[in-house]
């Protein structure tokens, strides 16, 4: 811009130089021709004044000098300042957490992209090599006052050839089982697993199996009777997991043959089970001061299953439809037929032109079956003409020879019944060979729930895969008729 202002000033001081300084020039020449060099001079400070003006339009660049931590959760003008850095990066922040200048889910995303992207130069400003785990620290806010700061640092003229080795705390983590298996009573498997670092307090893991009812409650062993090291296995305590095995921690894998009769080692059958693996410190106590207790575990990220042998139903040739029912608390489930299912077993069949017709709704006080909820509100939903799901189906309805439709629908009991904790989940499936399609949803409902738990209908067309899961509708003790209700319709053709 000063260089635009001086070329201004240079022109007029010229302009006036060609007539008063040389006046024998401008007696020469005619008044037509100092018209066309005023004109002249004229379109050229024209030109110049517009381009000062662009210039005086474009804001100053902006800048910030990030002089704290930041950090999930917090909000302010730092945060805010961050939002910018990470926009003009190419992040996405979500508009929500803008407005109130919130560090939350798509800040924190944000922030570890941006750590992963210049992980080199902020491992080199930390002193060490850096996780992306998004927090705003020493080296990530150098990276940001490197680039976006008021008073730009130098980066460092000769980085270190190789940066410290940064200690790695001591870990345990399970492979497998971890969630979704289903093994076979009286068959072995691994149960597998990744540690460092703890091998060095006697080399020895616990694995323990964690059995869990309906709720997802644990169920004390019957082994319980005596101290058993699998009681760390529960975070509340007091009640003892099943111990499986003692073992070498540093082989990482124990082949476990599963006990036939594994179910009745507990005090009822549980509906599904978790391994935990416990590190304890193992070293003898001679000549210490001090024992180190349980200093390593982790556990399965999800449920699995363990059935027995007569329990998995052969898969028929030729079949169309599967469903599995993962969580079924408090009601029945009818897959295909009338005949009540088992949680956690696949049923099949086949779209042959065949329909069902298990599907139930219950009226009035009748939604009230049993317990305080029909003596409690069985006349006012006799008044209301109150309307209750019955147990949850999974219904083939035959349109035309290339046409079906599929329901899955149905809840669990009133709350007064179930106390409060009802909940269904489970998944349907298309066999991708046997030329049907899901072509449109109808419906695909559930209610929220209470306790936090995931809910969803989730239909994928393409593959022919539904998910569901509804949960409780009742806060507390209450008489609500629709926990854990589904309601799906999806149309096939061939």
């Amino acid at each position: 811009m000063r260089r635009i202002q001086k070329f201004v000033l240079i022109s007029a001081v010229l302009a006036v130089c060609l007539f008063a300084g040389n006046p024998q020039s401008a007696k020469a020449m005619t008044i037509s021709e100092m018209q066309v060099l005023i004109q002249q001079l004229i379109q050229q400070i024209t030109q110049l004044q517009r381009q000062l003006a662009e210039i005086q339009k474009q804001p100053a660049v902006w800048c910030h000098d990030f002089n704290v931590n930041i950090k999930w959760k917090d909000r302010g003008e730092q945060v805010k300042a961050l939002h910018t850095v990470l926009e003009k990066e190419g992040f996405k922040i979500a508009d929500d957490e803008k407005a109130r200048n919130y560090f939350y889910l798509t800040t924190l995303k944000a922030v570890m992209a941006f750590q992963e992207k210049y992980k080199a130069d902020i491992s080199r400003y930390a002193g060490y090599e850096i996780d992306a785990t998004g927090f705003v620290g020493k080296g990530t806010r150098a990276k940001l006052n490197e680039q976006y700061g008021c008073k730009r640092p130098a980066p460092p003229k000769q980085p270190p050839e190789e940066l410290p080795e940064r200690p790695v705390k001591p870990y345990i983590t399970l492979i497998s089982p971890n969630g979704g298996e289903r093994w076979v009573a009286g068959k072995t498997y691994p149960i597998q697993w990744n540690q460092k670092g703890l091998e060095k307090w006697g080399n020895k893991v616990d694995i323990c199996l964690i059995g869990l009812d309906i709720t997802e409650k644990a169920i004390s062993a019957k082994e319980n009777w005596r101290w058993s090291p699998c009681s760390y296995a529960l975070s509340s305590g007091g009640l003892a997991s099943y111990l499986i095995a003692r073992t070498t921690l540093t082989t990482g894998k124990y082949d476990w043959t599963i006990p036939p009769d594994i179910a009745k080692r507990f005090e009822f059958v549980p509906n599904n089970y978790k391994i935990s693996l416990l590190v304890f410190d193992n070293l003898p106590p001679e000549g210490r001061t001090e024992w180190g207790g349980l200093i390593g575990r982790d556990e399965s990220d999800n449920y699995f299953s363990i059935v027995e042998e007569k329990e998995l139903l052969p898969i028929p040739a030729g079949w169309d439809v599967s469903i599995r029912f993962d969580k079924a608390h408090c009601n029945d489930f009818y897959p295909f037929s009338e005949k009540a299912g088992k949680v956690g077993t696949t049923y099949y069949a086949r779209l042959d032109g065949s329909s069902d017709y298990l599907y139930k709704e219950y009226y009035g006080a009748e939604a009230c079956l049993e317990g305080g909820c029909r003596i409690w509100l069985g006349p006012l939903y006799e008044k209301e003409k109150a309307v209750r799901m019955g147990p949850w189906v999974a219904e083939r309805k035959y349109i035309d020879k290339d046409i079906y439709l599929i329901r899955i629908r149905g809840a669990s009991k009133p709350d007064c019944v179930c106390g409060g904790d009802g909940y269904v989940q489970g998944e349907l499936n298309i066999n991708p060979n046997s030329g049907w399609k899901i072509v449109g949803v109808v419906k695909c409902t559930t209610n929220e729930d209470t306790r936090g738990r995931e809910v969803y209908c989730k239909v994928n067309e393409k593959t022919g895969n539904i998910k569901f899961a509804g949960g409780s509708a009742c806060g507390g003790c209450c008489c609500c008729i629709d926990s854990a209700q589904i309601d799906i319709a999806v149309s096939l053709v061939k």
